[in-house]
């Protein structure tokens, strides 16, 4: 489908913002951007808070237990346990953390900060070096996990879309409707 012919109503269906004054407060707090923190919650667990994955990931921002230990303590929540993971308001705090640290450690790169989000920042940081020139495209094609690479451009999408219908953007790549 052409985003920019679908009616504002079915564009907002399709990238809803659940939990979005919490995602707005925590995303302040934490110097993050609270339209990319949406579009990773958006492509990890399209908002499902039950939402659980095989490497036991959970919640609405998949974090695993260790990661999600590790971050809560910088984020002044100590014993989390793994069913906190299920609460929004716990996840939505660690997510806009590592969200906010990840965006400062990559220059405010939102590739990197989604790559960084989904393989990690050790591997983001090699990709960055390995890439043959500055710039989103040339990031992306030193990516070599595929599922890293289909996951920034899933979640790099849901925040051009956000944009778009929620930020007064305007239209962001793809097809133009011309009269």
């Amino acid at each position: 489908y052409v985003p920019d012919l679908l009616p504002a109503s079915v564009r907002e269906l399709l990238y809803p913002r659940y939990f979005y004054r919490a995602i707005e407060s925590d995303s302040a707090h934490f110097d993050a951007d609270p339209t990319l923190v949406l579009s990773i919650m958006r492509e990890e667990s399209r908002f499902n808070p039950r939402a659980k994955s095989e490497a036991a990931a959970r919640g609405l921002m998949q974090f695993i237990i260790i990661t999600a230990v590790e971050i809560g303590r910088d984020a002044g929540l100590v014993q989390i346990t793994p069913d906190d993971l299920y609460d929004p308001s716990v996840i939505i705090r660690l997510g806009a953390k590592y969200v906010g640290e990840l965006t400062k450690k990559f220059g405010g790169d939102h590739y990197k900060t989604a790559a960084a989000y989904n393989a990690g920042p050790a591997q983001t940081a090699l990709w960055s070096r390995l890439s043959p020139a500055p710039g989103d495209d040339f990031f992306l094609s030193s990516v070599t996990f595929d599922e890293t690479k289909d996951y920034v451009r899933k979640a790099m999408n849901s925040y051009k879309r956000y944009g778009e219908i929620y930020g007064n953007t305007g239209p962001q790549g793809g097809l133009r409707a011309e009269p």
